[in-house]
């Protein structure tokens, strides 16, 4: 490896450690350091996008294993509080898609906000929301936003479920449909 590579493993080391990763997924394609170094270039360019759709496809198949989700992860958060008594709290839970590396792509959020006298819920409300944090990744939309129980109910249950795509070069090369179902009781 000569001095520019080891120059350029470093940084990327330092930047994805910098990053909460964690350690690659067994099995999967590992990416070359020219790919991260390609990577790079592309995030840096004027239009990242367009930059992305101009490569030629060998250097697009290259990119792949830092671009597509390796595996899903949900963050561990503790459970809701049970029993709730009388007040308010919120619940929230994200779940990642993470590529080879362990570094995350996307993030979906749900969020569960519920306020009880002990017994019941007086209050039930859902957010939904998500982050992209790698080119090429598009949100299309929410396939499964549904709730039950709630107000009046001593329970309160949510379901969202999210679909992304990955583009790349005017092709849709992956599609990622995280689903997060929580409960809570008063």
């Amino acid at each position: 490896m000569n001095r520019t590579h080891t120059i350029l493993a470093v940084l990327t080391a330092l930047s994805l450690a910098s990053c909460g990763t964690q350690a690659p997924t067994p099995g999967a394609a590992q990416p070359t350091v020219e790919a991260q170094a390609l990577l790079e270039r592309v995030q840096a360019s004027p239009d990242p996008e367009v930059a992305l759709a101009a490569l030629s496809p060998e250097a697009r198949e290259q990119l792949r294993p830092l671009l597509t989700i390796a595996r899903w992860e949900q963050d561990k958060v503790p459970a809701p509080l049970t029993p709730q008594a009388v007040g308010c709290q919120s619940f929230t839970r994200p779940t990642n898609g993470v590529n080879a590396l362990g570094k995350v792509i996307l993030r979906l959020y749900h969020r569960l906000n519920t306020c009880s006298n002990g017994r019941y819920f007086t209050s039930a409300s859902k957010e939904q929301w998500f982050e992209v944090y790698t080119i090429g990744w598009r949100f299309v939309g929410y396939t499964d936003s549904s709730k039950s129980g709630g107000v009046g109910w001593n329970y309160f249950r949510s379901v969202t479920q999210a679909h992304f795509v990955l583009g790349i070069g005017g092709w849709d090369v992956q599609n990622f449909y995280p689903r997060l179902d929580d409960t809570v009781y008063p």
